[in-house]
């Protein structure tokens, strides 16, 4: 019996009110002129960072929830306006093992979304949902 083929769509999708991160809104291929934030997926690219930055911004986000597409909006954001050119961020879906790790390395309870600056291999500021905007971002 003969069966027709569905066309297979690639690209762009919009979850939830937010773009996700297969429409390249990560890659900034969308916002003119941002900077790229770097995606890190392994406990070893962390502690890279965590070894080798005197400072830098972590992000922990959701691929599926809402509040976390606008958080990563903003953090996005922040890092386009200030430049900031040590700004990371891992999915949580896509790398559960890493999420869990900083947050059992550095004592502070999961969230999601969650905002970090590390110094000198220690966070020192975080914040959680609602709470990262560009503006907070800024401020500290």
């Amino acid at each position: 019996m003969f069966r027709e083929k569905k066309p297979f769509i690639r690209g762009k999708i919009r979850h939830l009110g937010f773009f996700s991160e297969s429409n390249n809104l990560f890659n900034n291929s969308m916002l003119k002129g941002a900077r790229a934030l770097e995606k890190i997926q392994t406990i070893e690219e962390f502690n890279q960072l965590v070894e080798g930055k005197d400072r830098f911004f972590f992000l922990k986000h959701s691929l599926t929830c809402p509040i976390s597409g606008s958080a990563f909006e903003e953090y996005q954001k922040f890092a386009q306006e200030t430049e900031e050119k040590d700004a990371y961020y891992l999915a949580v879906q896509e790398s559960r093992d890493l999420s869990n790790h900083i947050a059992e390395t550095f004592g502070i309870k999961h969230e999601s979304p969650q905002a970090f600056l590390f110094k000198e291999g220690k966070p020192v500021w975080n914040e959680s949902h609602w709470r990262i905007t560009s503006k907070e971002l800024k401020s500290i």
